[in-house]
C-alpha cells in the first residue's frame, strides 16, 4: 500500500517510536506512519524504523513483531538479533522515552500499528 511519513509526536504514544494509521484523506487504500520527532535529522536510521511497519501495514493482523524483525532484518542484510538490538538502541536514543514493554506487549503494538522498544530495551526476554 502507499505509505506516506510524517514526524508527529502527537500522534505516538509514549514508548513507541512511531504509529502507523489507513490515511482517510486518500483516494484509494494508504498509510501514513507518523514517526517520532527525535529521528528527523537523522536520515540514516529511517530505514530500520520504517522497515519494522511495513510487515503490519501490507499484511495487518496476520503481521507479528517477529515477521517485522526477520523481514526488516533481511531487507538490511541484518542478523535478526543484531537488527532488534539495533533498533533497542535507536529507541533508547529518544529523549524521555518510558520503559520498554514486554515482547507480548511489543507484539500487540505491532497489530494496532505502533513499534516501540525502550529505555534498556529489556523487552528482549
Amino acid at each position: 500500500f502507499p505509505l506516506r511519513m510524517e514526524f508527529d509526536n502527537s500522534k505516538i504514544d509514549p514508548g513507541l517510536f512511531a504509529v502507523s494509521e489507513e490515511d482517510s484523506e486518500a483516494e484509494e487504500r494508504a498509510y501514513i506512519l507518523y514517526i517520532h520527532e527525535y529521528f528527523k535529522d537523522k536520515p540514516e536510521h529511517l530505514p530500520s524504523l520504517v522497515l519494522y511497519h511495513l510487515v503490519s501495514i501490507n499484511y495487518g493482523d496476520f503481521a507479528v513483531a517477529e515477521d517485522a524483525e526477520l523481514f526488516a532484518s533481511s531487507v538490511l542484510a541484518m542478523d535478526k538479533e543484531d537488527y532488534y538490538q539495533k533498533l533497542c538502541v535507536l529507541v533508547d536514543q529518544i529523549p524521555d522515552n518510558q520503559a520498554p514493554p514486554s515482547r507480548i506487549e511489543l507484539e500487540d503494538q505491532l497489530m494496532n500499528g505502533g513499534g516501540s522498544c525502550g529505555s534498556s530495551c529489556s523487552c528482549a526476554s
